[in-house]
């Protein structure tokens, strides 16, 4: 146990470092671009993007699931890939939230409701988690839909 603090230290240093480049690859004040963090243990892994960080009432964000096998590589095309949602909303396209992979990669239009559900309570801006399923591996990304009754 006497190598396993630094050890600990090491691994949050490099996740941290890690998460702080992912998350600033390829984004603008022009092109948010919202990543999940960095999937961990062997067996499937599923690295999440989303092409906006906020979504209006009846807006859209293509959400995108690069899946990996145990050995780290892409897996195969037509794989079926289950996404959800924790809020309202729905996946254009897709039958029962599943999408299949293209080169390793399933894609999902997520589109916020235009109204509010609850129309005597407004509600404010909230934070959504859309999730990705495959082989037991589970990833989210996490968006904030604007409220329609701001």
């Amino acid at each position: 146990m006497k190598n396993g603090i630094p050890g600990l230290f090491f691994y949050f240093f490099i996740l941290a470092i890690s998460a702080t480049v992912l998350t600033g690859c390829g984004s603008s004040s022009n092109d948010p671009i919202v990543a999940s963090s960095l999937s961990e243990g062997s067996g499937y892994t599923i690295k999440m993007l989303s092409s906006v960080e906020t979504v209006p009432p009846g807006g859209t964000a293509l959400i995108s699931a690069a899946v990996f096998n145990p050995e780290g590589k892409p897996v195969g095309d037509d794989e079926q890939v289950f996404f959800s949602s924790n809020l309202e909303g729905t996946f254009e396209g897709l039958t029962d939230g599943v999408a299949k992979t293209k080169n390793g990669v399933a894609t999902a239009i997520f589109k916020s409701p235009a109204t509010d559900s609850n129309a005597d309570k407004p509600q404010a801006s909230r934070a959504n988690r859309i999730f990705a399923s495959y082989k037991g591996a589970l990833s989210y990304v996490e968006i904030t839909m604007v409220s329609p009754s701001f």
